[in-house]
């Protein structure tokens, strides 16, 4: 249960979205853009990774559906990660 007013209630909802807006926006995009552009064996990787068909290969990340552009989504992160992990290892 909310204990505020109202008008702090709706400042904060403004907030929220705000916040929506400029953290979740901007990531989707660029993982739109990095899918979008990324070389043909990039996208055999991606999509092998997080266990998507070949045909995901030809599709542009709008077309892919909400789970499989999580999927890709995570397949990035984790590929990010791993990258990270031998980047420290041969410093």
């Amino acid at each position: 249960m909310f204990m505020g007013t109202e008008s702090q209630r709706e400042r904060g909802l403004q907030h929220i979205e705000e916040i929506k807006k400029t953290l979740f926006h901007s990531s989707a995009c660029r993982m739109q853009a990095l899918f979008d552009t990324a070389p043909d064996e990039w996208k055999v990787t991606l999509c092998f990774h997080a266990g998507l068909k070949a045909r995901h290969t030809r599709m542009t990340f709008d077309e892919l559906s909400v789970g499989e552009k999580r999927l890709i989504i995570d397949a990035i992160l984790s590929l990010k990660s791993f990258g990270n992990k031998l980047n420290t290892l041969f410093k």
